[in-house]
């Protein structure tokens, strides 16, 4: 299953429903092929004072882009078959899955695409996305149509960048 891994430097996006992007947090890359996701809180600042830092904080199964980008947005409206939120409750990321945790912290990549990662790497990937297996399938497609995207008033893109801090 091609999964898109990135680090998060703050909580709110993707909602406690699962709609990933409604604060047009990672931009085009949610337009990216994929069938799963999985967040990790960076280590940054931020994401520290979030209490996400190196932790898995979501995990999203069976992915389904709304039609388009609404007006204003980076990026399309994804929803999941299968979604669970864990935010500060999630566990380290180095404990489940360690290979990938040097991937991603190591060398300090933002995103990664599943294809081509190391077979530990796939296996923790699995593992990860088990998570989700006890999680009840959402109702996906009747949302994204009826969500009333609120176009920005600046240019200046909703989620801040990383230097400015955020409340959690």
């Amino acid at each position: 299953m091609r999964t898109m891994i990135y680090q998060r430097t703050h909580t709110g996006d993707p909602t406690p429903e699962g709609i990933f992007g409604l604060s047009d947090c990672m931009g085009r890359v949610r337009a990216r092929e994929y069938e799963a996701v999985i967040g990790i809180g960076g280590l940054s600042e931020e994401p520290r004072a979030c209490g996400i830092a190196g932790r898995i904080t979501w995990v999203g199964v069976g992915a389904h882009r709304g039609e388009g980008i609404p007006v204003g947005y980076r990026g399309p409206i994804v929803e999941f078959d299968r979604f669970k939120l864990l935010d500060e409750a999630g566990p380290m990321l180095r404990d489940v899955a360690p290979a990938l945790a040097q991937h991603l912290f190591g060398v300090h990549r933002r995103v990664v695409m599943s294809d081509g990662l190391s077979n530990t790497m796939q296996h923790e990937i699995a593992k990860i996305l088990g998570l989700v297996s006890g999680s009840s399938a959402r109702r996906v497609g009747k949302t994204s149509q009826k969500i009333n995207c609120v176009p920005r008033r600046s240019k200046a893109p909703i989620c801040p960048p990383r230097k400015k801090s955020r409340i959690c």
